[in-house]
């Protein structure tokens, strides 16, 4: 029988007994509690929250083979749960957060009618396959960092801010316990400085003392890799290939003259050396989240590339400068004209289509048409954290970082607006899930 108001009208939610009332007391009282350090458990989710807001971000648009909204709906939602079951389960399986998303997963799955089986988003995070057979391999689930450094130079750091810099001289693109990857910069041409190029990249695996991991499984010694112009070696310094037990640093050549990997077994990570034209080089370095995360400790906190970005005064205005010769003399516009359609032809965009025009306006030389496809290939296989992708084939003016570097953790210790986002939207999709029980 429903309560009723002195005036004769029913008071709903008001004449709940007792129990249901403290029901929804307790359940509001743990919510507050979802954002605190002790409710996490360790368990970091931030990276797959960044994941799926940029694979909404990309299915918002039509993709090539998902046409109707309901499959491009799954495609992100599952790309999402194949993040989160990635986790740690011991770390993860007893904390609000994850639980709650997990359950409002559940919810959508079956609202929207998805599979469990079926695409993810394509540039999402791989699981680590692990071997328990095979010792020194990297046993821990994790996500993946990528950094790169081509053509005159550009940058894509780990944390998806671009950037193109001027960078002369030698600069650390990463410095940690495990590795120090390094670049020196030149100008192009001894005639003009207008361009800079990577003219040599230096590969440095730490010696036992750096992690348990390090200790056993990598070499005693540290062990050199030097790249310059003209020269890509398929051997480390001594002409050895392979070092530590069960060969856990490896150098390979998958293209003789042109890339060669170096992979650090125990720790998952590889660095992609390239050649171009026998004359220019660029790096990517592929490392996880977990790894990357302890980079500053025990290092000298020199500014380091792929996590600091270059400085502010280091840095080129690339779509201001590139609009200024679209809008020169009409040699200068010619030769503008015939650059854009030559990175058109390799189907690189956004930020590396800027890229590359800029490169071959500066250096006038094709091969670096080859290079931003390289680049814009890996960053596209390698990369957890991908940009905002709008397949732009024309130069505009931009100024906001990428939608990943928006997102970021700063390393200072300031939490980022994902963090915030990502605690955010489970707490109000659990207070949405607890008020609708309460009601039913």
């Amino acid at each position: 029988m429903p309560c009723k108001s002195p005036s004769g009208g029913q008071l709903g939610m008001w004449c709940w007994d007792r129990g249901r009332w403290l029901r929804v007391l307790l359940s509001l009282f743990l919510l507050t509690l979802v954002s605190s350090d002790d409710f996490t458990g360790g368990c970091n989710s931030e990276p797959c929250w960044e994941l799926y807001q940029t694979a909404n971000s990309y299915y918002q648009a039509d993709v090539p083979g998902i046409e109707s909204q309901t499959a491009r709906k799954c495609t992100v939602l599952r790309t999402y749960r194949s993040c989160l079951v990635q986790l740690d389960s011991v770390l993860c399986a007893g904390t609000l957060s994850y639980r709650g998303a997990m359950r409002v997963l559940r919810s959508e799955f079956n609202v929207n009618n998805c599979s469990a089986d079926g695409p993810v988003y394509p540039e999402g995070p791989e699981p680590v396959k692990t071997d328990t057979a095979t010792p020194c391999s990297f046993k821990k689930k994790s996500l993946y960092s990528y950094c790169t450094l081509f053509g005159d130079p550009h940058l894509i750091t780990f944390s998806g801010q671009q950037m193109t810099c001027k960078l002369e001289g030698a600069w650390p693109l990463i410095d940690n316990e495990f590795l120090t990857v390094q670049v020196t910069n030149s100008p192009q041409s001894a005639s003009s400085r207008a361009a800079t190029v990577t003219q040599k990249v230096t590969v440095v695996i730490k010696g036992r003392g750096g992690g348990k991991l390090g200790n056993f499984c990598g070499s005693k010694e540290a062990v050199f890799y030097s790249a310059e112009t003209g020269s890509l070696p398929s051997t480390f310094a001594d002409g050895m290939r392979e070092y530590g037990a069960y060969n856990s640093i490896q150098v390979k050549t998958t293209q003789p003259g042109e890339q060669v990997e170096i992979y650090i077994k125990y720790i998952d990570s590889t660095v992609v050396i390239r050649q171009i034209a026998s004359r220019y080089l660029s790096v990517g370095i592929r490392i996880p989240e977990l790894v990357l995360n302890g980079t500053r400790e025990g290092s000298d906190f020199l500014r380091q590339l792929c996590l600091d970005s270059c400085p502010v005064s280091e840095r080129v205005d690339l779509s201001k400068l590139l609009l200024d010769i679209s809008q020169g003399t009409p040699r200068q516009r010619s030769s503008y004209a015939a650059a854009q359609a030559s990175c058109r032809d390799k189907a690189v965009t956004d930020f590396f289509f800027d890229s590359c025009v800029f490169d071959v306006l500066m250096t006038g030389e094709s091969s670096f048409v080859s290079m931003a496809h390289s680049a814009y290939d890996d960053v596209r296989k390698f990369s957890s954290r991908q940009p905002r992708w709008t397949n732009r084939t024309n130069i505009v003016s931009y100024t906001e970082p990428s939608v990943a570097a928006r997102s970021r953790t700063d390393r200072s210790g300031v939490t980022s607006s994902a963090a915030y986002s990502n605690t955010s939207l489970v707490r109000t999709l659990l207070f949405v899930y607890v008020m609708y029980v309460s009601y039913h």
